[in-house]
């Protein structure tokens, strides 16, 4: 199945990746690790930034074997049934994905921005949203990425401003390897946590014009700098008070004042509001470009719906039992799937490709 002439820049690429990883962080809950370690965190990004390159390595050999292909095509051309496997693989990540997203939001609006609303109707709206989203196409979504990314920037300049008084670098406590060791849930999901999104490359490669590969260097820098800068803030202002606040991104923001502005937690929460929505459209394009593959070429238009409400209905039972969702969470970030997604899956297409084309090869000997 050929992907359409649409194309996006290596620029909204990286952006969009990196927005998800900023949603990450944003929503982020101190009971998902074991303890809020602020240079702990950097070491994470430091150690993260090489994990993720070496995980890279067999779809960057794919990409030189098939150039501007991502893993759903790569995956066709071994056989139609791995074709479908390979998309099936994805559809369930992804569609786990958007509903974990889509609760995700759910929760933090419901206990932070408009406490007592009634779940269900939140989360309907958030997936009608972005299945209004999906349905506009990769460009549009990617665009609105940008234009939030750029929203957050310069919103962070206005509140690490407005924060400078707060600061203070005693906060921070010194890494050691004892105590490295002794936090290594901690630092093992800091690693993992800037992985899953890269998933999105294997199916979006597609999609970009040209660069995709030379541009990666120049993300894992920008990544690094960027959220290294937004963990020693958070690290400086809250202390220990960030290991037991929930949502201790938000807490952060909640300090910030300024003179024509008295509550910049409001800018903060039009943040929250737009990745969760450029989130939660992104990851439900590709659930439906994969479930497009499996389902016939009939009933290809039916994708995207069948998708959302599928996220949907499973967005709600996440929902409603947090102990599924703690589950799913866990799951997502588990250091096995991850791997298996970002390098697992692209390396035995690779080596399938590889025993196909000296099958072959021998084949044409004989016949010679």
């Amino acid at each position: 199945m050929a992907i359409k002439p649409v194309h996006i820049s290596c620029r909204q690429l990286y952006g969009m990746v990196f927005l998800l990883r900023l949603c990450n962080f944003i929503t982020y809950l101190p009971s998902e690790t074991s303890e809020d370690v602020t240079l702990l965190g950097i070491l994470s990004l430091l150690l993260g930034s090489l994990w993720i390159s070496l995980l890279l390595i067999p779809f960057y050999l794919l990409l030189r074997r098939y150039p501007g292909e991502g893993i759903l095509e790569c995956g066709a051309h071994i056989s139609p049934l791995c074709g479908r496997a390979t998309a099936a693989l994805l559809f369930a990540a992804f569609l786990f994905n958007t509903s974990y997203t889509l609760a995700q939001g759910e929760i933090f609006f419901t206990s932070v921005i408009a406490v007592g609303t009634y779940p269900p109707f939140i989360l309907a709206c958030f997936a009608v949203a972005a299945m209004y989203a999906a349905k506009l196409g990769i460009q549009a979504i990617c665009r609105t990425a940008m234009v939030v990314l750029g929203y957050f920037l310069l919103t962070m300049l206005l509140i690490l401003i407005t924060l400078i008084p707060y600061l203070e670098p005693l906060y921070l406590s010194p890494v050691t390897p004892a105590g490295a060791l002794a936090n290594g849930d901690y630092l093992a999901s800091g690693i993992l946590s800037g992985s899953y999104q890269l998933t999105l490359l294997l199916l979006m490669v597609p999609y970009v014009k040209e660069g995709a590969v030379r541009g990666f260097p120049k993300y894992l820098l920008v990544h690094f700098l960027l959220m290294s800068g937004l963990i020693l803030m958070k690290g400086m202002v809250l202390g220990d008070y960030a290991s037991v606040k929930s949502y201790p991104f938000y807490a952060m923001v909640s300090i910030a004042r300024l003179s024509f502005f008295d509550r910049m937690d409001a800018l903060h929460m039009v943040t929250w509001l737009s990745m969760t929505f450029v989130k939660s459209a992104i990851l439900l394009f590709f659930t439906a470009q994969c479930l497009r593959r499996l389902l016939p070429r009939r009933w290809g238009g039916l994708a995207l719906p069948l998708s959302s409400a599928a996220s949907l209905l499973l967005a709600v039972l996440f929902s409603c039992r947090m102990d599924i969702f703690t589950a799913v969470r866990a799951l997502g970030s588990s250091l096995g799937l991850t791997t298996a997604l970002i390098c697992g899956l692209p390396l035995a297409i690779l080596l399938l490709d590889t025993l196909q084309k000296q099958r072959k090869r021998g084949n044409a000997d004989e016949i010679a």
